[in-house]
């Protein structure tokens, strides 16, 4: 059977006097409740929770702990919180680096676009359909180029019979670059791109 786990809600917590280092280590709490009530705790806490969750987001050896400081901080208001979401495009895990594109592309964040460019030409699928959706929503038409390249550079397997390609990741892969054009609205650029 399941194992018992011992305070699942964290009641034994003392939520109320916990400094944003604490709330930060809960993060990697194995309850999911407690993983969430620490989330919920910090993005209240505003700017004071930055750095303490930067820390988790860029040391700890979990992926799936720095993944949700990433969430952690995509979801606190401040300038600073989204700032230090880059340190998650550089992470060695997909995952990782693709929820911080995602973080980037919902706030904009136009300062990551040369990054953005390079996961989406070389890196993983889910990462790479992440930066094209995030490259889309910063609406910049000096990306058409780049975009229009990793289109072309696409490894296709095949066509299936309408001549979109076979393979479903490369189908949603050319998908978000095509829709990033189509977001940016740069006709001229992107038809000079266009081979018949």
């Amino acid at each position: 059977g399941a194992k018992t786990v011992r305070d699942p809600l964290g009641t034994s917590i003392a939520w109320d006097s916990a400094d944003a280092n604490t709330l930060a280590t809960l993060l990697s709490d194995p309850r999911l409740f407690v993983q969430r009530r620490a989330t919920a705790a910090l993005r209240r806490m505003n700017t004071a929770a930055v750095a303490p969750v930067q820390r988790v987001a860029s040391e700890h050896a979990s992926p799936d702990v720095r993944r949700r400081a990433i969430w952690t901080l995509a979801g606190i208001e401040d300038l600073s919180a989204r700032k230090s979401v880059i340190v998650g495009l550089s992470d060695t895990d997909a995952s990782v680096r693709q929820a911080a594109v995602h973080a980037a592309g919902l706030h904009r964040d136009a300062s990551v676009l040369p990054q953005l460019l390079t996961i989406v030409q070389s890196d993983e699928p889910g990462p790479a359909r992440a930066a094209a959706e995030a490259i889309g929503r910063l609406h910049n038409a000096s990306a058409v180029p780049e975009l229009l390249e990793a289109v072309s550079n696409l490894k296709l397997s095949g066509s299936d019979p309408s001549g979109a390609p076979a393979m479903a990741s490369e189908r949603i892969r050319e998908h978000a670059l095509i829709y990033a054009m189509v977001e940016i609205d740069d006709a001229e650029q992107t038809r000079g791109g266009l081979v018949l």
